[in-house]
């Protein structure tokens, strides 16, 4: 007796022993397969519509509006927190900040002026030379 693989083509004349056939081959089974299919199918749907259904909800969406309402009120009090901080941190650091910008720009001028002066002379020792 030939042993019969998924790859080997089953003619009427080849014989087959039940140990090698495949379950899947016989239409009872494909029916079977089907049903299952179909079930599963069908309750992956109500599973589906029933978690749409609460989410849907008017008792849920309330609750959840009054939720993100409750967050939105925290948040406008964190802003204006922080906006209080800021107006206290510019009073305190005013003073400091323009005195350390009006150094920043002494100090870049004079480097300026000293690179330019190094420049002429440089160019005038270069023709000297």
């Amino acid at each position: 007796e030939t042993p019969v693989s998924p790859e080997t083509p089953v003619s009427p004349e080849t014989p087959v022993s039940p140990e090698t056939s495949d379950s899947s081959e016989t239409p009872e089974a494909d029916e079977q397969t089907e049903v299952e299919d179909e079930k599963s199918e069908a309750d992956d749907g109500e599973a589906t519509l029933s978690t749409d259904d609460i989410l849907n909800s008017p008792a849920f969406l309330n609750r959840k509006l009054q939720v993100l309402k409750d967050d939105m009120v925290s948040l406008d009090e964190s802003i204006a927190a922080a906006e209080e901080e800021l107006e206290e941190g510019k009073s305190e650091w005013e003073s400091s900040i323009k005195q350390l910008k009006f150094e920043e720009k002494q100090i870049s001028e004079r480097f300026e002026k000293s690179n330019k002066a190094a420049d002429t002379t440089a160019k005038v020792e270069g023709k000297c030379v």
